[in-house]
């Protein structure tokens, strides 16, 4: 088929089932089965032909991320609170929403972003390093510096280590107030020492005014959290340089 005799052939409501091919070698679009792969078109290096169809881009972290969302979706949603859970259902519901539905494409894009912060750990897609770990309770850990790779390098092999954790997707925060907006604070690492104790690492470059305002804060969670007697005791420190790390788990 030289030219497109029906654009729309997909209702909005619900997930693409066909789209239209474009075959770049024979000029002709072609009506296939699924959904459209992602990506974008970039003109063809050198070419100056007016109906230049282009090279397509795709985007592989999209079409990761696609199928497990649907399978999260299609599992209704585990890992999330019941109110996240709740308004869902609400956004889909044809009974609830009536003559304003969303479409399909807007409904995806707020799940997937549930999706990033509420899904088990185990669904996390990422497109940052990763490094293979043994004491952590999650196999591979995300590191977003080479600093952050070398602690997390010396927290597997320290013998004063018994298991650790990127605080990374857990949802442990820490909350403060800095002149009057109260906020989140999520410290890096938590860690069980082989004494049975717990250390919460943060690893800071340098000591601003809103980093000791976070500390006192975290402080004071460790005082009624070891105080409360249930948990463990717990202390705190900070690595302010990748060298000093094994001397604080030795201290510690």
């Amino acid at each position: 088929m030289k030219q497109i005799d029906k654009l729309i052939i997909n209702t909005p409501y619900q997930e693409p089932e066909y789209y239209w091919h474009y075959d770049r070698e024979h000029r002709r679009f072609e009506k296939r089965e699924g959904r459209r792969p992602a990506g974008y078109v970039v003109a063809t290096p050198g070419s100056k032909s007016f109906d230049d169809p282009g090279i397509f881009v795709p985007i592989e972290l999209v079409e990761k991320i696609r199928p497990r969302v649907k399978a999260w979706r299609e599992k209704d949603y585990p890992g999330v609170t019941g109110i996240t859970r709740r308004l869902l259902h609400h956004w889909q519901g044809p009974e609830e929403r009536k003559d304003r539905r969303f479409f399909f494409c807007q409904l995806e894009a707020i799940q997937t972003l549930i999706w990033l912060t509420e899904a088990p750990e185990a669904d996390m897609v990422t497109g940052k390093p990763c490094e293979y770990t043994e004491k952590s309770i999650i196999n591979h850990v995300v590191v977003d510096s080479t600093w952050e790779a070398s602690e997390a390098f010396q927290l597997d092999k320290s013998e004063n280590v018994d298991a650790w954790v990127k605080n990374d997707h857990l949802g442990f925060a820490i909350l403060y107030n800095y002149r009057g907006v109260v906020r989140k604070y999520y410290p890096d690492f938590i860690i069980r020492l082989k004494n049975g104790d717990f250390l919460i690492l943060e690893t800071k470059g340098q000591d601003t005014d809103i980093d000791r305002t976070k500390r006192f804060y975290l402080q004071e969670w460790i005082k009624a959290v070891t105080n409360h007697g249930g948990f463990g005791i717990w202390r705190e420190a900070i690595s302010f340089d990748p060298n000093d790390l094994s001397g604080i788990l030795r201290e510690k």
